[in-house]
């Protein structure tokens, strides 16, 4: 039997000002024909389906065309948790109207800790799928009545040891955390900015009882600790930290308890998401507009270029952002070059070489120096 591992949708996305619904429509109808293709009748959605808490018309109407064409032309059952961008309430509303259909949505845990289970009997295998949506400590807390919890790992420990499962079976837990093993996960600017720290840190050693652990809140496809522990990682690259990353589909395909084999199949990205490098005069040096790609420029010019924006809009209708390598921007009154002892003494021309070096990591070139000496001498003059 084969199921398809999805996360991290955020459905509504916009990255720098570009809306990236038309994008993710794209991948959803790659999804669907993946689904028809390897014969796949269950699609696991591990959180983050939407960007945000209040999604936007776009989004939920995306979800809405997605999940149609799934339950009821295709007959596909989807299993959804919340994640940490997603609201609790808004997501899974009409939800025990639409499981008769085959859509589960689960968004808490019973008072008890118990998780919601959903029983797979197909091909002569019996598939148990537990649901764990993100859950604050204080909430675990509060449920259980133990006021040691402070952290997500003991949060879920105490679920987990609240659900006994049935080891002869096939287990797998659907959730939205931050796992980790003895090796550093791959992780975007987007985790970082999540405040992604020790507190939020969960042991992929808590997951033993689990055959396979479908995992979402990470962008970057990848395996924690064993090849059954995954993250399906974001569909769409959603930061320019994510340009390296290779975006894929995840499909589970489970012969037998002991038999479990992950098959990753590339995502075409309806556009690219790329560096491209240079001045902005090479950058802009012919008419010819690039509009198949999402563009993140790395300017090499000294100085900053007037209109730069502007004109490599016109040739690079996708472009989202840029950054100056030569030039910091991150100069302040309390810099080390502001505390030299000497910089006062210095004349205005050796301030002026200091601070350049300062701001663009080298010196001067030799006609840029004659041009600050005419300068100096010339306001040297006026006094």
């Amino acid at each position: 039997m084969k199921i398809l591992h999805l996360a991290d949708l955020h459905l509504g996305k916009s990255v720098e000002g570009l809306s990236m619904i038309e994008s993710q429509q794209h991948v959803f109808k790659q999804a669907i024909k993946l689904c028809k293709d390897k014969n796949i009748h269950h699609v696991i959605i591990s959180g983050d389906v939407y960007d945000r808490s209040i999604p936007s018309e776009e989004a939920v109407s995306l979800l809405n065309d997605f999940l149609s064409t799934c339950i009821i032309d295709e007959h596909i059952k989807v299993y959804i948790i919340s994640g940490n961008h997603d609201s609790k309430e808004r997501l899974s509303c009409f939800n025990d109207i639409l499981e008769r259909q085959g859509l589960y949505i689960d968004t808490h845990i019973k008072d008890d800790l118990s998780m919601n289970k959903h029983v797979i009997k197909e091909d002569g295998l019996v598939i148990n799928i537990y649901s764990l949506p993100y859950i604050y400590p204080g909430e675990v807390r509060e449920m259980s009545n133990d006021p040691s919890i402070k952290s997500f790992e003991l949060s879920i420990k105490k679920i987990l040891d609240a659900n006994k499962v049935n080891k002869d079976e096939i287990n797998i837990l659907n959730t939205h955390y931050f796992v980790t093993s003895d090796k550093e996960p791959l992780r975007s600017d987007s985790e970082s900015k999540a405040s992604v720290g020790a507190i939020e840190q969960v042991s992929f050693t808590l997951f033993d009882d689990y055959d396979y652990v479908a995992l979402g809140h990470l962008h970057c496809p990848q395996h924690i600790g064993r090849d059954t522990v995954r993250y399906a990682g974001s569909p769409l690259r959603y930061s320019v930290s994510e340009i390296e990353q290779d975006k894929c589909f995840t499909v589970i395909n489970i012969t037998s308890k002991e038999d479990i084999k992950i098959e990753k199949i590339d995502i075409n990205p309806l556009y690219e998401f790329i560096y491209l490098e240079g001045s902005v005069d090479e950058l802009t040096k012919d008419s010819v507009t690039k509009d198949y790609r999402i563009i993140f420029f790395k300017l090499t010019d000294t100085t900053h270029v007037e209109n730069a924006s502007y004109r490599l809009k016109i040739k690079y209708p996708h472009f989202v952002g840029l950054k100056y390598i030569n030039i910091k921007e991150d100069f302040e009154e309390n810099s080390s070059l502001n505390k030299e002892e000497d910089f006062e003494e210095l004349t205005i021309e050796e301030q002026f070489h200091r601070f350049y070096k300062f701001i663009n990591d080298k010196e001067l070139d030799d006609l840029q120096s004659q041009i600050i000496k005419e300068i100096c001498e010339e306001l040297e003059g006026e006094e």
